[in-house]
């Protein structure tokens, strides 16, 4: 089962391959290889149309494609105003509560964590000690050194992995607020 921190994702491959875009359908079977692909969710947010109209439709329109995708999943959580502008909340503890769900109900053998966000280290270790493997994946800007210390194996998200799900950007991006 794969978990993809949308917001974590979307930043990481902005700062690693600007100007390209990923189909998330055959990236979902580069993450799994030969094993069998249980379900994909994806964690974002809502973005709020108060400031850009445009670039908010276009995101609508990404995550309604990602939902089309057979096995995907997309789960959102909220975007807040604060005094400095907006936060997402709620998203990596539902990622987190999903991850131990899933592990306790035995729906997967293997979690998938596409997110370079060392907060996620102790769900990770609560999956572990149910006895799952957790494998991440990791845009290299962004590698947790506490995902390090509790993952079975490491996958870097960079061009030569990515290739066979790489397009050219035709338009702005749209993956993440």
């Amino acid at each position: 089962m794969v978990f993809i921190d949308g917001q974590n994702f979307y930043h990481g491959l902005r700062h690693a391959l600007p100007g390209k875009n990923v189909d998330f359908e055959p990236f979902a079977g580069l993450l799994v290889g030969q094993r069998q692909l249980v379900h994909v969710r994806y964690y974002n947010v809502h973005l709020r149309q108060q400031g850009n109209v445009d670039r908010a439709k276009r995101h609508e329109r990404f995550l309604e494609a990602v939902s089309s995708i057979p096995d995907f999943h997309v789960y959102y959580g909220r975007m807040v105003v604060r005094p400095y502008g907006t936060a997402e909340k709620g998203v990596d503890v539902q990622m987190a509560v999903h991850m131990l769900q899933q592990g306790y109900q035995d729906n997967y053998d293997t979690a998938v964590l596409v997110s370079g966000d060392g907060d996620f280290d102790h769900a990770v270790r609560a999956v572990v000690d149910l006895g799952k493997r957790v494998e991440n994946a990791y845009f290299s800007s962004g590698r947790s050194r506490a995902l390090v210390n509790c993952c079975s194996r490491f996958l870097m998200l960079d061009e030569p992995f990515l290739k066979p799900c790489l397009s050219v950007q035709a338009t702005p991006p749209t993956g993440g607020p």
